[in-house]
C-alpha cells in the first residue's frame, strides 16, 4: 500500500531534461498498474486469452467470448519519428494530432492544435511539425471509433479537410467528437478518392493517385467491392466482356464491378476509395471469357469418344452464400462466353449433379471434354456494415470430378512380322 512513509527519499531530478523514457526521470509508481512496458512479448486472443485471465485471478468466466476474430494485423506505427526538434527521432513514434475544436458527425473540416499526441503525453509543437504525422497525401485516420479520409491539411492553420464521402468508414458510424480527442493516421490502409462521378458500367476508375496501391488488388467503394487487374497512370482498369461471344472485343459490360455478391453502383466525386484485403479472387463472370478471369480449368482427352455424363463432389464451405459451378464444352471451336441454354455442345452444371441423378446427361460425340470450375458468391456473401457475413472469405474446395464416356478400342501401334 501507499499509506506507509517511504524507506528512502527519491530526488526530483532535472525535469527540464528532455529524456526518452519516462523510467528514467524519478517518480514513485505502484505495481502493476503504475509501470508501462516498452515491450509486449505475447498477445492473447479468444479462448487463450480468457482462460489466462481465469488463471491470473481475474473476473472472467473462461468461456470463449461470442465473436469471430478472422484476422489480426501487426503494424508498426513510425509516423511522428523525428518532428519535434531537441527530441531523439523515436521519441515520438505513434504519435496522433489533437482536436482544437469540437466536431459534429457531418463536418468535413476540423481543426487540431500545434501539438502531438505523444506516447509520453502532450507535446507543444508547431503546425508544419504536427502535420507531419499525416504521411499521405490522401488517407484514413481514427478519431475515437470513427474512421475518417483525409484529403487535405493546412500546415500553417492547423486545418484537415475530410473527403465528402469520408465521415465513419469501414462499418463505423459518423459521431461527434469533442476537443482534446486524438485523430491516429492508420497508414496502413492506403486510401485515395475518386477524381470523377463513377456510374455503375464504368470499368475504368479515375483517382486522385494510385502510387500506394499494388499493381493489382481489390478496392472498397461506398458499399461496392471492385477487382482491378492493373494501374494505368491514375486510373484503375479491369477487362470488359465482348458484345458477340467469342469476339473478344472488349465491348461488352464491365467485369469486375460488385464482387463477393455486392452491387456494382454509381458512385460520386470525392468518394473514398480503399484497398480492401481479401482471400481469394472474385474473377469469374458467366458470359465473359478475358485471361484475367480465375478458375480452374480440367480437361478429358479421348479419341471418337461419346460423352455420356459427368459430375463432381465439393467439400462445402462452413457458411451459406458461395458456390462451386462448371462450365464445359464439347468442342474447342464453340466460345466460352456463350450462352449454354442456347449453345449446343455448351453445358452449365449449376451444382455437383441433378436430384436423383448420377451424372449431368451429356450426350457428346468429341475428342475431348473441356471444364471450367468456378467460384459464385451470392447476394449477402459480405456484410460491410456489422461484419456479420463470412462466406467471402471461403471458395468451395473441388474433391471429385468423373465423366462417363463410351469409345472404341484404338491401336496406337502395329508391328508386322
Amino acid at each position: 500500500g501507499l499509506g506507509a512513509g517511504l524507506s528512502a527519499p527519491i530526488g526530483a531530478g532535472n525535469l527540464n531534461v528532455q529524456l526518452d523514457d519516462l523510467r528514467l526521470i524519478p517518480r514513485m509508481v505502484k505495481f502493476p498498474s503504475g509501470e508501462r512496458p516498452l515491450t509486449m512479448d505475447q498477445v492473447l486472443f479468444g479462448r487463450e486469452a480468457s482462460a489466462a485471465g481465469v488463471a491470473a485471478g481475474g473476473s472472467g468466466s473462461g468461456e470463449i467470448p461470442a465473436v469471430v476474430i478472422d484476422e489480426i494485423v501487426y503494424t508498426t506505427k513510425d509516423h511522428g519519428s523525428g518532428l519535434v526538434n531537441g527530441f531523439q527521432p523515436s521519441a515520438h513514434l505513434g504519435s496522433g494530432l489533437v482536436l482544437a475544436a469540437d466536431l459534429n458527425e457531418t463536418d468535413t473540416t476540423l481543426g487540431v492544435e500545434s501539438a502531438l499526441a505523444a506516447p509520453r503525453g502532450y507535446v507543444p509543437t508547431t503546425y508544419v511539425q504536427a502535420m507531419r504525422v499525416l504521411d499521405r497525401a490522401i488517407g484514413l485516420a481514427r478519431i475515437g471509433d470513427e474512421i475518417v479520409c483525409y484529403t487535405g491539411k493546412d500546415e500553417q492553420t492547423g486545418v484537415i479537410t475530410l473527403a465528402a464521402g469520408g465521415r465513419g468508414l469501414l462499418g463505423t458510424l459518423p459521431a461527434p467528437h469533442e476537443a482534446g480527442a486524438v485523430l491516429m493516421p492508420l497508414s496502413e490502409f492506403p486510401a485515395t478518392v475518386l477524381v470523377s462521378d463513377l456510374t455503375a458500367e464504368d470499368d475504368l476508375l479515375p483517382v486522385w493517385s494510385t502510387a500506394d496501391f499494388p499493381d493489382e488488388g481489390t478496392l472498397l467503394i461506398d458499399q461496392e467491392l471492385v477487382h482491378y487487374t492493373r494501374k494505368d497512370g491514375n486510373l484503375f482498369w479491369m477487362p470488359r466482356a465482348s458484345l458477340r461471344p467469342g469476339a473478344q472485343d472488349g465491348g461488352g459490360l464491365a467485369l469486375f464491378r460488385g464482387r463477393y455478391g455486392t452491387a456494382p453502383a454509381a458512385h460520386a466525386l470525392d468518394t473514398p476509395v480503399i484497398l480492401f484485403p481479401f482471400r481469394y479472387w472474385d474473377r469469374w463472370e458467366f458470359g465473359a471469357d478475358v485471361p484475367e478471369m480465375a478458375y480452374l480449368g480440367l480437361r478429358v482427352d479421348q479419341a471418337s469418344a461419346h460423352f455420356e455424363g459427368a459430375a463432381f463432389r465439393m467439400e462445402p464451405p462452413p457458411y451459406q452464400g458461395v458456390r462451386l459451378e462448371a462450365l464445359l464444352r464439347g468442342d474447342s471451336a464453340l466460345p466460352w462466353d456463350a450462352d449454354p441454354n442456347e449453345t449446343e455442345g455448351l453445358f452449365l452444371l449449376s451444382t455437383g449433379k441433378p436430384d436423383d441423378e448420377d451424372y449431368w446427361p451429356l450426350g457428346v460425340w468429341s475428342d475431348a471434354l473441356e471444364a471450367r470450375f468456378y467460384v459464385q458468391y451470392d447476394p449477402g456473401a459480405i456484410d460491410l456494415v456489422t461484419g456479420s457475413s463470412h462466406a467471402w472469405k471461403f471458395s468451395p474446395r473441388l474433391i471429385q470430378y468423373a465423366v462417363s464416356y463410351d469409345a472404341p478400342s484404338e491401336t496406337l501401334r502395329s508391328v508386322d512380322r
